[in-house]
């Protein structure tokens, strides 16, 4: 801007005490006007104005707290992975079971939730948590013979149609808006008038062979235009090996196979497995109810299972009544000897399930009389029950005390006709000539389904 005069008007003369000192700057009186040019004025406050003292710092203004909560809440991101959808977490207690601040170890699908958290982080401030939403795209691969058709479907979702010899299928676009189900291994819709691909051709009657030369060899993803994030190296060459970040292969033939983690959504079919560890938590070990799409129950899912108890406390099984069998009380052991039929609706992973119409179970008892009782002569038998019927024993005659000592031991075998919705428990019964006492018992049943 120009150097421009500007006329301070005429005001009141300054008469209050100080007011004239030589750092004030001169103004007229009512008389007449002086006028100053921005120049002027600058170079009087530069050599005049010097530096003022620091005005008293400005109360700070509160921070409101998200949501219309108290000050100090927070809002909390938690973690869980599935392969189905988890329920959403409930709001008591805190914090959610299942569900981690970080996320957690695993190759199912990521899940996540958000909760007002309260300032103390104790409790949910106001609201509830909210219904689990997918994190990222492209996690999950469905196994079935027809299009999955669920809410969660993401871009980049893989399906093996098993009615057409895993098929591979990928998911395009966003679900329910136009998205559809792709067939992979097809080519890309830019061919040019002759029908070849654009981009690397060969030209028409030579050999179609074709080579790359090169110490090291990507193909990159460019950044999405959108986010502007990095570029994405699914696929390189480097020191004569082949990485590859994430692969959909439907056949695989391999001398060796190397794997941190293997997991077979259909089958897996091999001569030997050779392992540490064998971590079997699917529908092959005795029939998982929780799986999704369900798996029919059968036999075939049921494997040799072992139920065992031990009964060692400061208050022994009374033994009042006898003294021959069926006299006497019945020990069931806290039924930790049940066994479930192949075809039991009850919900969760059970171990300890029958697969048979006629099974043959192989029992064990050792257990020790109170040496207080031992002239007392008691009587035992391991016995079992079918759903609530009656008690039986499973061999005559029943255990003795070992060479009049303390000992008492029965091993034997027992082949019961059974259903698929049976349940059958085992347990000991004993009985003595006058009150005794056993202070220690073990029984172990083996239920073979093979």
């Amino acid at each position: 801007m120009p150097d421009q005069l500007v006329k301070i008007s005429a005001l009141p003369t300054v008469t209050s005490s100080g007011a004239q000192g030589a750092n004030v700057l001169p103004i007229v009186n009512d008389s007449s006007t002086k006028a100053i040019s921005f120049t002027e004025l600058r170079n009087w406050l530069v050599s005049n104005g010097g530096a003022g003292a620091q005005g008293t710092a400005g109360t700070q203004g509160g921070i409101g707290a998200p949501g219309g909560g108290t000050a100090g809440a927070y809002f909390e991101k938690r973690y869980q992975k599935s392969n189905s959808v988890p329920s959403t977490p409930p709001n008591t207690p805190y914090p959610p079971s299942g569900w981690t601040i970080t996320v957690p170890a695993g190759n199912q699908v990521l899940w996540s939730t958000i909760a007002l958290i309260n300032a103390a982080g104790t409790a949910l401030e106001t609201g509830n948590w909210s219904t689990p939403q997918r994190e990222g795209r492209g996690q999950i691969a469905f196994y079935q013979d027809s299009e999955p058709a669920v809410a969660y479907i993401l871009e980049g979702d893989t399906w093996y149609d098993t009615n057409d010899n895993n098929k591979i299928y990928r998911y395009e676009g966003t679900y329910g808006a136009g998205g559809s189900w792709v067939a992979a291994f097809t080519p890309f819709p830019n061919l040019d008038t002759s029908g070849n691909v654009q981009g690397l051709v060969r030209a028409a009657g030579t050999d179609i062979r074709f080579a790359i030369i090169a110490d090291r060899f990507q193909i990159i993803d460019p950044a999405s235009p959108g986010t502007q994030g990095p570029a994405n190296v699914p696929f390189e060459i480097a020191d004569g090996n082949v990485y590859i970040k994430s692969a959909h292969i439907r056949n695989l033939d391999a001398g060796v196979i190397v794997g941190g983690e293997i997991t077979a959504a259909i089958s897996m079919q091999t001569p030997v497995i050779k392992a540490a560890n064998v971590n079997n938590s699917s529908a092959v070990y005795n029939q998982d109810t929780t799986l999704s799409p369900t798996v029919p129950y059968a036999p075939v899912y049921t494997m040799p299972s072992i139920c065992y108890t031990r009964n060692e406390t400061s208050t022994p099984f009374n033994v009042t009544s006898g003294p021959g069998n069926p006299d006497g009380d019945v020990n069931w052991l806290s039924d930790a000897c049940k066994f479930y039929g192949w075809n039991t609706g009850s919900t969760g992973f059970i171990t300890n399930r029958f697969g048979k119409a006629t099974m043959i179970f192989n029992y064990s008892f050792v257990g020790y009389a109170d040496p207080t009782g031992a002239a007392a002569n008691i009587n035992l038998n391991v016995v079992y029950q079918i759903n609530s019927g009656s008690v039986e024993q499973v061999q005559f005659p029943q255990a003795d005390l070992v060479a009049g000592g303390l000992l008492l031991q029965q091993n034997g075998s027992v082949i019961l006709s059974l259903g698929g919705t049976d349940t059958i428990r085992f347990g000991y019964r004993a009985a003595a000539a006058s009150p005794t006492a056993i202070n220690y018992s073990q029984l172990t049943i083996t239920g073979f389904n093979i």
